[in-house]
């Protein structure tokens, strides 16, 4: 019943958190490929980001139909640093919870916990993220 209701859902009740639209924009100016990797069905996922008009900053929009495994695994972490000839140290995981933190652990990535959205922030600093931000903008003193 979800997936089928979600475009009707999260186009009403969806909305940005502040400073997410201009914080894309300077890390795409500075050439930062952002990958979306999401549980989420892919279909909807690039409906809602159409929809908040934010897509065209992904460099990479992976949903849930092209996960051969789900967070935590690093299984689609160790593919896109595979194909794009990445470094693990070259990328940061940021995530609000405590599944996208454990995948980028997994996947040997420095980790970023954001104190909103989903996830719960006790399970989140369980999971000890190298660096935790409360408003998204922050990411732009971690990418230099």
């Amino acid at each position: 019943m979800y997936r089928k209701n979600y475009d009707r859902i999260s186009q009403k009740s969806v909305r940005l958190f502040p400073e997410v639209k201009e914080t894309l924009e300077k890390l795409k100016q500075q050439g930062v490929k952002i990958v979306l990797v999401s549980s989420k069905g892919e279909e909807a996922l690039k409906k809602l980001l159409s929809d908040l008009e934010i897509e065209h900053y992904f460099f990479l929009i992976i949903g849930e139909e092209k996960m051969k495994e789900k967070k935590p695994s690093p299984f689609v972490m160790k593919e896109i640093l595979k194909k794009q000839k990445l470094e693990p140290k070259e990328v940061l995981i940021v995530g609000d919870t405590k599944y996208d933190i454990q995948m980028g652990k997994n996947a040997n990535c420095k980790t970023c916990a954001v104190f909103y959205g989903y996830g719960s922030l006790k399970e989140i600093k369980e999971n000890s993220p190298d660096y935790t931000i409360k408003k998204f903008s922050d990411i732009l003193n971690l990418i230099k």
